[in-house]
């Protein structure tokens, strides 16, 4: 009889081991799959500024003048998404990127985040994400960029997206230059 509960012990507790390695394993599971997508949506994000440098600077009416696109590349008025260091989510330094598709054509505006940082909220549908609240649902990420524009030959663009899970708060930002490749 001792033998017996000795041997159940043991058994009972391998697979409570098991089970929590298993736990740890899933876990690691979704951190790694957020990770990866955090990672394409920064992506992403650098790559709608390189789309904005891209058409500024071919289809602009001087685009020979880098130093008008160093300032005024984000297309808002008086408002530039800029900053040496990453600014906090309440500066107003941080934008974010909506598509709107215009005579069969992707248009990219950029907005403050500050006006209303939700707006920087990324939502899921259908595999792709959006900052509409309209087109799907809170996917959990949340995507800042700036730029910057105080060195006067390039612009360093900033794409940080962060989400939340149970092991905390988690960001990744990555980073890209922007040249003039006009001149």
């Amino acid at each position: 009889m001792i033998e017996t509960l000795v041997a159940v012990a043991i058994f009972s507790l391998s697979i409570v081991s098991l089970m929590s390695v298993l736990g740890n394993g899933l876990s690691d599971i979704e951190y790694a799959k957020k990770k990866i997508t955090a990672t394409y949506l920064a992506q992403e994000g650098i790559e709608y500024f390189l789309n904005k440098r891209n058409a500024y600077m071919l289809f602009s009416s001087n685009p020979t003048d880098w130093n008008d696109f160093r300032f005024n590349f984000t297309g808002i008025s008086n408002t530039k998404c800029s900053g040496s260091q990453p600014p906090s989510s309440n500066e107003t330094g941080l934008c974010g990127f909506n598509i709107a598709i215009v005579n069969q054509t992707n248009a990219i505006s950029v907005f403050k985040c500050a006006e209303n940082p939700s707006n920087c909220h990324l939502y899921f549908n259908n595999g792709n994400y959006s900052t509409n609240p309209a087109n799907g649902v809170d996917s959990g990420f949340i995507r800042t960029t700036w730029a910057d524009t105080s060195v006067v030959d390039r612009v360093k663009v900033y794409s940080r997206v962060s989400w939340s899970q149970q092991s905390g708060t988690h960001s990744i930002v990555l980073t890209e230059y922007l040249y003039n490749w006009i001149e």
